[in-house]
């Protein structure tokens, strides 16, 4: 063979050989791609679809007792059959207005008086309104101002306005006890709204830069709002009387079941208890009890109430001469019948005593009956929250009488009083130019004022927190009488001043930015804490008093008084913030269970139905595996 052409075919078998080496190269190459595609591909998502179809006809503001309907999905994707346990829930929540609620106190004994100082209620606005509710009762006058911008002063037959420029004077032609009354001030008119009659002023004054300001006998306050630039702001009245009385009830009986009803959200799935009440028997230490008084009414003239749950059945009245029992819809007096449903949350049963007795059912009479009450007036109802509130309030003199349920928390307010303020009032008693009339009237407030914020208590709990930011000034708690000091704890600059028994005593400590001042008295023994570190604990003589603070450029956050003894808490002042957390008041669930193929969905369709009053609620589709949806409504 020519070597030549034998050269060449060598060539190409070299060729051929280099060629299927690489296409075999490219073809395991490929294989093992596929393969590490195949093998290592990840897995098909699983996840659940939940969603509210209608989301955007949801209701925002709902009516009590009115049902609203809304529909959601549950889609399974999870690649395999699933079980769904989801809840159903209607949460009803009340806001705690506390931080955005300062006090107006009305104090004195003949003649009623606001004093404050509390920037939240001092008014700058050019433009803002006022507005509140007002019944005379036995006052011949009410008088309300602005520090010395303007005077509204109303009587049962005239309204005047005083701007201090010009009076404006209008008759009356509503024979209302009760009425309302808004001002609205701006830059051109003021308008006066009182219950139907419209007044015009024209503004030609600066009627800002001023606290609020009443003056009255024995009005009735109550609704006291400042509208500023949109903004509502709701103002606690507070008005003394002139005798506090509580008294703590006996209880006789305990043990038993209490049967609670629950309406649930329902589904179509669940057909037959749609529109039904589910039964729940629960066993409890309190239920049905019998609480009396152990001493008799001391009045002449008086009307008893009791405030409670309508769906809880009630007896009140006096020991062996009027019994008085509800069941939500049957009123029985004396064994008589009488047929008075009430679709409303709370009932309240007023017994009227004087020369004869009239029972009222929700401000309705329901009859009247000719004989003497003399015996001691009695309660039996649940303890668990179920009477709301059980008193007497006489109907000639500013009198009150509190009946307390035991074992049961009561919360009161009262005034945040510092020892400036208190040292204020009583220098003005000893003026060079103080009339006799108003010094007496200034004792008798004093004299009323400890009356009323008196502890009277063997074993109780006083504690204050507070913010010190700067480290400056002394962050003080007094207590005692008017005149004189039983103990106080005063802290600043490292050091804590405790004077008790007639004795100072100083301690080292270590103040934060924000601290916690404890007094803790049991019997005669007292322990003053600083954020929980002890600073004294002595033996001390048992005395009434009241409780002042003083604080000057520190904020106190929080300060209240505690009853040991009859869980009573007395609250001066809360933790004010912008933002006031909603409380939860009640809750509504409904538990159910469907099970789903993959890629199957199904369409669910449910219902709430509010019957008690709240701010705002959550209605809320939650699923065991913690997925949620929600939306929030708000009563009209």
């Amino acid at each position: 063979m020519d070597p030549e052409r034998r050269e060449d075919q060598t060539d190409k078998a070299e060729d051929n050989t280099l060629y299927n080496t690489m296409i075999w190269t490219l073809i395991i190459g490929i294989v093992i791609v596929i393969a590490t595609l195949f093998l290592t591909r990840p897995a098909p998502e699983n996840f659940t679809e939940l969603y509210f179809n209608n989301h955007q006809t949801l209701p925002k503001y709902v009516n009590l007792e009115e049902k609203y309907n809304y529909e959601f999905t549950i889609h399974n994707l999870e690649n395999r059959q699933y079980q769904y346990d989801y809840t159903l829930s209607t949460e009803l929540y009340n806001f705690d207005l506390s931080c955005e609620r300062p006090d107006l106190w009305l104090e004195g004994n003949r003649t009623r008086k606001t004093e404050t100082d509390d920037p939240a209620l001092y008014i700058t606005e050019p433009i803002y309104s006022i507005t509140f509710n007002y019944q005379l009762v036995n006052s011949k006058y009410l008088l309300f101002k602005l520090d010395n911008k303007y005077e509204i002063n109303i009587t049962e037959e005239t309204l005047s306005f005083n701007n201090k420029k010009k009076i404006y004077q209008w008759n009356l032609n509503n024979t209302n006890d009760r009425h309302k009354i808004t001002v609205y001030f701006d830059s051109e008119f003021t308008r006066i709204i009182l219950d139907k009659q419209e007044f015009y002023i024209f503004t030609d004054y600066d009627y800002t830069n001023g606290y609020p300001y009443f003056e009255t006998e024995y009005a009735e306050i109550s609704g006291f709002q400042i509208w500023r630039r949109n903004a509502k702001q709701n103002v606690n009245i507070r008005i003394a009387d002139s005798t506090y009385t509580e008294i703590p009830l006996v209880k006789e009986l305990e043990g038993g079941i209490v049967i609670l009803y629950s309406r649930f959200l329902s589904t179509p799935l669940y057909d037959k208890i749609i529109n039904q009440p589910i039964i729940r028997t629960v066993k409890t230490n309190e239920t049905q009890n019998y609480y009396y008084s152990k001493e008799s009414v001391n009045l002449t003239d008086y009307t008893l109430s009791a405030n409670f749950r309508t769906n809880s059945k009630i007896e009140t009245g006096f020991e062996n001469q009027l019994i008085i029992t509800y069941n939500g819809t049957i009123i029985n007096i004396n064994g008589q019948d009488y047929n008075k449903p009430s679709s409303a949350t709370w009932s309240t049963i007023k017994i009227d005593v004087n020369e004869d007795v009239k029972i009222f059912l929700n401000d309705e009479k329901i009859t009247e009956l000719n004989q003497t009450i003399t015996s001691k007036p009695f309660i039996k109802a649940n303890n668990d929250i179920a009477v709301n509130d059980f008193s007497i309030k006489s109907n000639q003199e500013p009198l009150m009488i509190k009946y307390k349920l035991p074992e049961k928390q009561t919360i009161t307010y009262s005034g945040l009083y510092t020892i400036n303020t208190i040292t204020s009032i009583m220098n003005r008693t000893t003026g060079t130019e103080t009339d006799i009339e108003e010094n007496n009237e200034q004792l008798v407030r004093l004299q009323d004022l400890f009356e009323r914020e008196k502890i009277t208590w063997t074993n109780y709990k006083i504690t204050a927190s507070y913010i010190n930011r700067n480290k400056v000034g002394d962050f003080t708690i007094r207590y005692g009488t008017l005149q004189d000091t039983i103990y106080s704890v005063s802290i600043g600059n490292g050091t804590a001043r405790i004077l008790l028994n007639e004795k100072l005593t100083e301690k080292p400590v270590t103040e934060y930015t924000i601290n916690r001042v404890t007094i803790d008295v049991t019997g005669e023994t007292i322990t003053i804490y600083l954020n929980d570190q002890q600073l004294i604990r002595e033996k001390m003589k048992q005395q009434e008093g009241i409780v002042l603070f003083d604080y000057p450029g520190i904020t106190l956050s929080n300060a209240q008084a505690e009853n040991k003894d009859t869980n009573t808490v007395k609250i001066y002042k809360r933790e004010t913030n912008v933002e006031c957390n909603p409380i939860l008041i009640n809750a509504h669930d409904y538990k159910g269970t469907n099970t789903l193929q993959h890629d199957q969905s199904l369409i669910f369709k449910a219902y709430f139905n509010i019957t008690e009053p709240f701010d705002i609620a959550k209605v809320q589709v939650k699923l065991l595996n913690g997925q949620e949806i929600h939306y929030w409504v708000r009563q009209k």
